[in-house]
């Protein structure tokens, strides 16, 4: 009995044993099965949290790729009402959102800055931003730019480039001075003497690619048709503030009248293109006066800015010395117009520096800087040249057989004489020259464009030395054209830019037809 009492205990023990083991093994797989579970849910939660991680940074990838395309349609976009009111806001974009902060460039950082955040829809804490730096290149980003720097033309002493320079061409220099970045795309030549002086972080002019100049102007036509603003033919515009005074030529008729700047802020005047600038239906545009507001004007051929009032157009009989017939010797005969000191195109409400120091070196940030202050902007647009009036003006008047467009009137008769046989003044016919109706100095504030020619003086090569064109703003041409000759006839050249179009630029002012906007820098920033 004891024996199998042993045998029987001991079979006991082992079932006791059995039972631990087995709960052991069911502990182990619970802890197992419990781990699993949790990687599994923390693998889901990871998962999830990256799936919305990846989604945050797509949709601020989406708002910032969404601005820009609006960029490339308009430049100024972020200076328009459209652009921002997307800006400071949230902005539904699939599952989510992103909200967009617009830094406009300027005179010191010359880009644009945008910085997209995005989110997922209910995940306000968890965003992601980026901050992208855009750069479009602009002809008005310089206070001057040309395709060709023309057949041996220099920039010498005297000359004076207040702003970034650019010729697609060969750039000639002898001695001038440059306060700004210098690029050119052809030839670097140096003249005799050779000294120039370059203000610039370079140190000297720079090689760059080119930027293409647009073959034409039409662009602009469809915009001013909108409003009615596309004129025929030959027309004197007298900027008059936030109005325009216009004088032009219908049916034979002269049409004279007072209109506000147009709502599209475009002018376009339409016509032949030919040589003849007095022809009535010649698209050639005479302007001056003082602008108030924006403004864009295109002409399908020529531009020629005025020293005084374009629209004031004088009779022959009026005009010119002995033109008309007196009966009494003591009646002194008209007086010509008189040379005006100065004229041209300025802005109202806008300030510049001085034109005398038109760069000023600033200690604090080590750059030469530009004054600018107001809300003007002007563009003038020309498919051929943009130049200073020299010689004539605008007729008013019939000689019996119709319109009379006599091609003397930029002669003028000098010498008037008492003829004691008809009792009258006559006017000379042996002595005569040309009627010089530049002002001696010429002032032009604004965006001036040639696409097919240039900018220059009028038969800069005659005449009598003149004073200084004084510009604010930029020079954008196809070919280079003379405004003088040194020591001898002419102006010289005072160029500064308008320090507002790295930012903001003349309405549908044209551009490069190469190059859209650049990226300088992407990041993705945190703490946001």
């Amino acid at each position: 009995m004891k024996k199998w009492g042993v045998t029987m205990k001991k079979y006991n023990n082992d079932r006791g044993f059995t039972l631990i083991v087995v709960l052991l093994a069911f502990c182990v797989i619970m802890v197992l099965l419990l781990g699993l579970i949790t990687t599994v849910s923390s693998q889901q939660t990871i998962s999830s949290f990256t799936e919305k991680q990846e989604k945050s940074i797509q949709y601020a990838e989406a708002g910032f790729n969404k601005y820009l395309w609006y960029l490339n349609e308009y430049s100024d976009f972020y200076e328009m009402e459209e652009g921002q009111e997307m800006v400071g806001q949230p902005i539904a974009y699939d599952h989510g959102f992103y909200q967009l902060e617009v830094l406009p460039p300027d005179e010191l950082d010359r880009y644009v800055t945008i910085r997209s955040t995005g989110w997922v829809e209910g995940e306000e804490t968890n965003k992601r931003t980026i901050e992208v730096q855009v750069q479009r290149k602009q002809f008005v980003h310089h206070v001057y730019a040309s395709e060709s720097e023309g057949n041996n033309i220099w920039w010498t002493a005297g000359d004076e480039v207040h702003g970034p320079y650019h010729t697609n061409g060969h750039l000639r220099i002898r001695n001038p001075v440059f306060y700004d970045t210098v690029s050119y795309s052809g030839n670097y030549i140096r003249g005799n003497p050779y000294s120039p002086t370059y203000h610039n972080i370079h140190g000297g002019a720079e090689k760059s690619e080119t930027m293409e100049i647009p073959a034409t102007n039409s662009s602009l036509e469809q915009w001013a048709a909108m409003d009615g603003y596309v004129f025929e033919g030959r027309t004197a515009i007298h900027l008059k503030g936030d109005k325009i005074k216009v004088k032009y030529i219908e049916n034979n008729t002269v049409i004279e009248e007072e209109r506000p700047l147009p709502p599209n802020d475009i002018i376009y005047i339409k016509g032949n293109q030919n040589n003849n600038k007095w022809h009535p239906d010649t698209g050639n545009l005479f302007i001056s006066g003082e602008l108030e507001g924006r403004l864009t004007i295109g002409a399908e051929n020529n531009i020629y800015i005025t020293a005084t009032d374009p629209t004031e157009w004088y009779d022959d009989q009026e005009w010119y010395p002995g033109g008309q017939y007196r009966n009494d010797e003591s009646q002194v005969p008209p007086t010509p117009l008189e040379n005006p000191s100065q004229g041209g195109i300025t802005y109202k409400n806008t300030t510049f520096g001085d034109p005398d120091n038109p760069s000023v070196w600033d200690s604090e940030r080590e750059i030469w800087i530009r004054e600018a202050e107001g809300e003007d902007m002007l563009g003038l647009v020309a498919n051929h040249d943009v130049l200073i009036l020299h010689h004539g003006w605008l007729r008013d008047g019939t000689d019996g057989n119709g319109w009379s467009w006599d091609y003397e009137w930029e002669k003028r008769w000098t010498g008037p004489f008492w003829n004691r046989r008809f009792r009258n003044w006559q006017r000379s016919s042996t002595d005569s020259r040309m009627y010089d109706v530049a002002p001696n100095d010429m002032h032009i504030h604004g965006a001036v464009f040639a696409t097919q020619g240039g900018f220059g003086f009028e038969n800069h090569d005659s005449g009598s030395r003149k004073g200084d064109i004084i510009l604010w703003g930029n020079i954008t041409q196809k070919e280079r054209l003379a405004v003088g000759i040194i020591n001898s006839t002419g102006y010289l050249k005072k160029y500064a830019h308008d320090p507002r179009m790295f930012y903001r630029y003349p309405p549908r002012i044209l551009e490069p037809t190469n190059l859209g906007w650049e990226i300088r820098d992407w990041k993705e920033v945190t703490g946001e």
